[in-house]
């Protein structure tokens, strides 16, 4: 959730002074405009997403000043309310997918269920520990590594 304001003045004052002298008569007439605006704007925006839900991207936002609608503002507290409540929950989901896949502290994972661990969105990367490199885990394996695109037995 984040918001922004901004908001602006600025005063333009124009005097004008005429002065006619006619031999012994002098006369003088002065005109003075006074301009003022004045301008601001707002906006408040909510973005969040879930891995573990599969949703798309949610990004809301909500422009201050006289177009603001009641609705609107009901729609973006809603959609927030939903996803802190998702944020609350977030430990059970964790919870459940890591039992789903079989995931327990300590323990090793087999090729497949790395990649249903990346499906399900618990995880995004996988490090290969204790390797830095993958031409480490490759020469573990007994494997020759001969560059980034060959590997040789």
């Amino acid at each position: 959730m984040s918001a922004s304001t901004e908001s602006s003045s600025s005063k333009e004052t124009l005097e004008i002074t005429v002065k006619v002298k006619l031999l012994f008569f002098e006369a003088s007439a002065t005109h003075t405009e006074v301009k003022e605006e004045h301008s601001a704007s707002s906006s408040i925006s909510f973005s969040g997403y879930s891995t573990l839900d599969n949703m798309q991207p949610c990004t809301l936002m909500l422009p201050g000043g006289t177009g603001q609608s009641g609705s609107d503002q009901r729609v973006l507290q809603q959609t927030a309310r939903e996803y802190l409540n998702r944020v609350q929950g977030l430990q059970e989901q964790v919870q459940k997918v890591m039992n789903e896949v079989g995931l327990v502290d300590g323990g090793n994972l087999k090729l497949a269920d790395c990649t249903r661990l990346c499906r399900s969105g618990l995880v995004v990367e996988l490090l290969l520990a204790p390797f830095a490199r993958l031409n480490q885990y490759v020469e573990s394996l007994g494997l020759r590594y001969t560059g980034p695109d060959e590997v040789k037995a």
